[in-house]
């Protein structure tokens, strides 16, 4: 329910020791995604975040994927079933690992000049976007 969510929502926002969240096939729709996505902007705790088969929308994946842009501790999220897009999860996949490994909290801008490369392979492998760091570290340097 609407009410269920909101309150773990606000559970995310203020229980600082809260890691992982497994909320799949609970019917957590648009407006869910958008409040969950509202309290991982101010989460500085949870690493997990399992919503796959919800019927989240266009407008809650899109809240997700701003949501990553500022939060830097999500290293794992699962929306399988509910995104249909490959260029979704890619994007998706990759901040996750630029949290991993830290990136986005020493080079706020590297997403914009890495993102391009990503994109263009077939894969969003780790291994691709360690390659590219160590084989074109001016793309990191020319924007930080």
């Amino acid at each position: 329910t609407s009410r269920g969510v909101k309150t773990i929502a606000q559970a995310m926002a203020h229980h600082q020791r809260l890691s992982g969240l497994r909320l799949t096939f609970n019917r957590i729709g648009t407006d869910g995604a958008l409040l969950i996505t509202q309290a991982l902007h101010g989460n500085q705790t949870l690493e997990s975040l399992f919503l796959g088969y919800n019927p989240i929308g266009d407008e809650g994946i899109h809240a997700l994927l701003e949501a990553l842009e500022y939060n830097f501790w999500l290293i794992d999220l699962s929306v399988s079933g509910s995104v249909a897009l490959p260029s979704v999860n890619k994007f998706i996949q990759f901040h996750l690992y630029m949290n991993r490994l830290g990136l986005h909290k020493f080079y706020p801008n590297a997403m914009e000049r890495l993102w391009p490369y990503v994109l263009s392979a077939r894969q969003a492998r780790p291994q691709l976007i360690f390659r590219l760091l160590q084989n074109r570290p001016d793309i990191v340097q020319a924007c930080c």
